[in-house]
């Protein structure tokens, strides 16, 4: 069986309507069905967490707070890549 033939799995987003902040609220509302999204977004919450609270220590709270959202957005991005690339696919 070619790789041209085999349909692309469905799309666990909601439909696109073309108003970017429509769809933007509408994916928000609908992450728990994105596969890996729960693991990846709790990993980085984890991270940033105990990231913030490291700096937070020796530095001041608006200093830890920036510490924090790069390290939940870094953490979620990357474990979020890496469970895509190790999740089986569908069409096997």
């Amino acid at each position: 069986m070619s790789s041209s033939s085999i349909p692309p799995p469905p799309s666990a987003a909601p439909p696109s309507t073309g108003n970017l902040l429509h769809d933007s609220l509408e994916a928000a509302k609908n992450v728990e069905k994105l596969p890996c999204a729960r693991n990846s977004l709790l990993t980085g919450l984890a991270a940033g967490t105990g990231v913030a609270f490291i700096r937070g220590v020796s530095t001041t709270p608006i200093v830890a707070g920036h510490w924090f959202t790069f390290t939940f957005v870094a953490v979620a991005a990357i474990a979020q890549f890496v469970c895509d690339k190790w999740r089986p696919s569908a069409s096997k």
